[in-house]
């Protein structure tokens, strides 16, 4: 019971305070750089309009003259 004592009395809970403060923070760190850097590195970089035109045509579902009409349109 030594332990406790010391720990919750006079500078002892400041003790207390600033472990779960670090603790909170640490875990906090962790759940924001997971969320944020993790997965690939493609995901997070989006397709630009000429991007997706060029992968509608390879795929097929436009013609030629589709494409050519749009590509001008973007530039």
């Amino acid at each position: 019971m030594g332990w406790f004592n010391d720990c919750t009395g006079g500078h002892g809970s400041f003790m207390w305070i600033g472990m779960i403060l670090f603790w909170g923070l640490l875990l906090f760190a962790g759940f924001y750089f997971m969320k944020n850097y993790s997965g690939s590195a493609n995901a997070r970089v989006q397709n630009s309009p000429l991007d997706i035109l060029k992968e509608r045509f390879a795929r097929g579902e436009i013609t030629v003259e589709e494409y050519e009409e749009m590509k001008g349109r973007l530039k």
